[in-house]
């Protein structure tokens, strides 16, 4: 698997509307990928290890005002 991309946040236009960073752990490719504001980032090689590069990326969008939502999928969800 190829390394993923670190994820960052970038102030889209969801969040100039509404102050809100929403964050997607979701199953991609060979691994699992985060959706933030309509792009795709990874994939990972583990949900874990998205979950970690996601919250990384929120701490920053907290520290700058915005709100802020992950959500991830359940353990009994299979890669595709």
């Amino acid at each position: 698997m190829k390394e993923a991309t670190p994820l960052q946040h970038e102030q889209g236009p969801r969040e100039n509307e509404m102050g809100m960073a929403l964050y997607k752990i979701i199953p991609h490719e060979s691994g699992w990928s985060v959706s933030h504001d309509g792009e795709i980032v990874g994939p990972y090689a583990t949900k874990e290890a998205a979950f970690e590069a996601t919250v990384a990326a929120a701490s920053i969008a907290m520290k700058e005002g915005h709100a802020v939502e992950i959500t991830a999928p359940a353990r009994d969800v299979a890669l595709a």
